[in-house]
C-alpha cells in the first residue's frame, strides 16, 4: 500500500480547518456506490460478446496491482479462447497480514469492465459449472496455497492428486475434482513455460493461445494469472475500442489489450472520493502528482532476490533534496514560457506526493526541499488519511463491509495520480504503470499523452551531478 502526501501545495499530516473535512458542495455523497451491485453482470449488454457456455476464471496472485496485470492478461486469453470472464475475487495487500478476499466491487467497477466483455459472476459460474472445474489453464507454475486459495476463492472443488505434485509447493501437469471420486481421469492441467515459472513466455497470437489451450472443457481456471502474454500496457495509451469493431478476431493483438486495460477501471466510489477530495484540498486539476516507491522493506528487499544490486545501491545513495531537484528541474510548470502563460501561474503551485508509509519522513523532507527551492510550491492542507478519517464518507464503507482501509487509501491515491496534470511516475512499479496508461485527453480531435516522467532517473542524474560536484 503506498501513502501520499498533496499537490502542487503539500499533503501531509496536519491539523486543518473543518472545511477540508467534508466533499464540497459539488460532490455528493452516495453511500448506495459503496455497496454491492444487485443486478446479475451477465445481464449487462456487453460490446465483446464471448460464447455463453464456456468460461474462464482468473486465479490472481501477489499484491494489488500485480492482481490488475494478472486480470488484463486473463481478459485477453478469455477472449482470445471466446470464453465468458468470470469476474474473479482479489486479495489484500501481504503487508497487511493474513491475505484476505477482496470482493470484486471493492476493487474494480464491474459495470465498465463487464459493459466491455461477456462477464459472469463466481456465484453464476458456480451453478453452471456445478462447483467443479473442468480444466486448469497454467499461466506461471502454480504453487498448491494458490490452487487452494482459488478454490476457496470460487467454492469450487479443485484437489490435488499427489503424484502429480513436483514439490510441496508446486503442482505439475493435472488435477483431480473430489465432486468426481469415482472417475479416476484427471483434469486436464496446461503447463505454462517448461515448468519454470516465468513471465512473457505465451504469444499474443490467437491460434498460439488456442493452440496452447486446446480443450472444449466449459469450466476453465487461468491458474496463477500474472504476466505470461508478451503483451504490456507500460508506455502504451489504454483507449477504447472504436464502436464499428464487430470481428474480434480483426482487431490487432497491442490495439485489443490496451481496450482492455481501459475496461478496468477503479471503482465509481473512490472516483467520488477522489474528487472530493481534490476539490476541497486542491482545488484544480492543474497539480503535480508524484510516486516514490522506493522503501526497504518491500521493494528493495524484492529486488535484491532478483539480483539488481546496482539499482539497488542507486536508490540507497538518492537524498530527499535530489528527489526535489529533480520535481524542480523538470516540471515544466515552472520553467516552460507557454506553460506558464497559459496557465498563468501565480503564487502557490500544489504537489502530491505518494510512498508507501514507512517512508513518511523521507516525502517530509522532499517538501521540506521543495519550499526552499521555489517558493511556488505550498503544501496541501490535510493528508489522504486524515481526510478519510475525517469525511463523511466514512460511513460509507464502515457500513457496507468493506475489507481493507489500505485498499480504499492506495485506490484514491491512484485515481489522484490519474487526475494530475503531471505526474513523476515509479519506474519498476506496477502502482504507477496501472495508472500511466488513463492519463490522456483529447485535444481538437487527436488524443495526447499528459505530462510524466521517471522520478527515479531524473532522481539518479541529480545524484550523480552532486556526487561529482564532491
Amino acid at each position: 500500500m503506498e501513502k501520499t502526501s498533496g499537490t502542487i501545495r503539500v499533503v501531509f499530516p496536519s491539523a486543518a480547518s473543518s472545511s477540508n473535512m467534508y466533499p464540497s458542495n459539488k460532490i455528493k455523497v452516495n453511500c448506495s456506490t459503496w455497496r454491492k451491485p444487485l443486478r446479475n453482470v451477465s445481464a449487462l449488454s456487453s460490446q465483446i460478446i464471448l460464447a455463453p457456455d464456456r468460461f474462464l476464471y482468473p486465479g490472481l496472485i501477489w499484491g494489488p496491482n500485480n492482481q490488475i496485470v494478472g486480470l488484463f492478461q486473463s481478459i485477453y486469453v478469455a477472449i482470445r479462447l471466446n470464453r465468458t470472464l468470470v469476474v474473479p475475487r482479489f486479495g489484500t495487500q501481504h503487508t497487511e497480514g493474513e491475505i484476505q478476499s477482496v470482493p470484486d466491487y471493492q476493487r474494480i467497477d464491474v459495470d465498465h469492465l463487464c459493459s466491455f466483455v461477456s462477464c459472469i459472476s463466481i456465484e453464476d459460474f458456480h451453478k453452471k459449472c456445478h462447483g467443479s472445474m473442468d480444466v486448469v489453464f497454467q499461466a506461471m507454475l502454480s504453487k498448491m496455497r494458490d490452487v487452494e486459495k482459488f478454490q476457496r476463492d470460487t467454492q469450487m472443488h479443485i484437489i490435488m492428486n499427489e503424484e502429480y505434485k513436483l514439490s510441496d509447493y508446486f503442482v505439475g501437469n493435472s488435477l483431480q475434482s473430489s465432486e468426481k471420486p469415482t472417475n479416476k481421469a484427471n483434469i486436464p492441467f496446461y503447463p505454462c513455460c517448461n515448468n519454470k515459472a516465468s513471465v512473457n513466455w505465451l504469444s499474443s497470437n490467437q491460434q498460439v493461445i488456442r493452440s496452447t489451450f486446446n480443450t472444449t472443457a466449459s469450466c476453465a481456471l487461468f491458474a496463477s494469472a500474472y504476466q505470461p502474454l508478451m503483451l504490456k500496457s507500460k508506455g502504451q495509451i489504454a483507449i477504447p475500442l472504436d464502436k464499428n469493431y464487430t470481428k474480434v478476431r480483426q482487431i490487432r493483438d497491442d490495439t485489443l489489450y490496451m481496450a482492455i486495460v481501459d475496461s478496468v477501471r477503479r471503482p465509481k466510489c473512490i472516483t467520488q472520493l477522489a474528487d472530493a477530495y481534490i476539490d476541497a484540498n486542491i482545488g484544480t486539476d492543474e497539480f503535480v502528482a508524484v510516486h516514490w516507491r522506493y522503501d526497504k522493506n518491500d521493494w528493495l528487499r524484492v529486488f535484491r532476490g532478483l539480483k539488481r544490486y546496482e539499482l539497488c545501491e542507486v536508490i540507497t545513495n538518492i537524498t530527499s533534496e535530489d528527489v526535489a531537484r529533480a520535481i524542480i528541474n523538470n516540471l515544466p510548470l515552472l520553467h516552460d514560457k507557454k506553460e506558464i502563460h497559459s496557465h498563468n501561474i501565480s503564487a502557490a503551485v500544489s504537489v502530491y506526493i505518494a510512498t508507501p508509509p514507512s517512508l513518511k519522513e523521507f516525502k517530509l523532507e522532499i517538501f521540506d526541499h521543495l519550499e526552499k527551492l521555489d517558493r511556488r510550491i505550498k503544501k496541501v492542507p490535510l493528508d489522504l488519511d486524515v481526510y478519510l478519517s475525517k469525511s463523511v464518507f466514512n460511513k460509507c464503507w464502515n457500513s457496507t463491509g468493506w475489507v481493507s482501509l489500505l485498499d480504499i487509501l492506495s485506490l484514491t491515491e491512484m485515481e489522484i495520480m490519474r487526475k494530475s496534470k503531471y505526474f513523476f511516475y515509479s519506474h519498476l512499479s506496477t502502482w504507477s504503470d496501472n495508472i500511466r496508461p488513463l492519463r490522456w485527453k483529447r485535444s481538437e480531435g487527436k488524443i495526447q499523452r499528459l505530462f510524466e516522467a521517471s522520478i527515479l532517473d531524473l532522481s539518479k542524474t541529480v545524484m550523480k551531478n552532486r556526487i561529482k560536484r564532491n
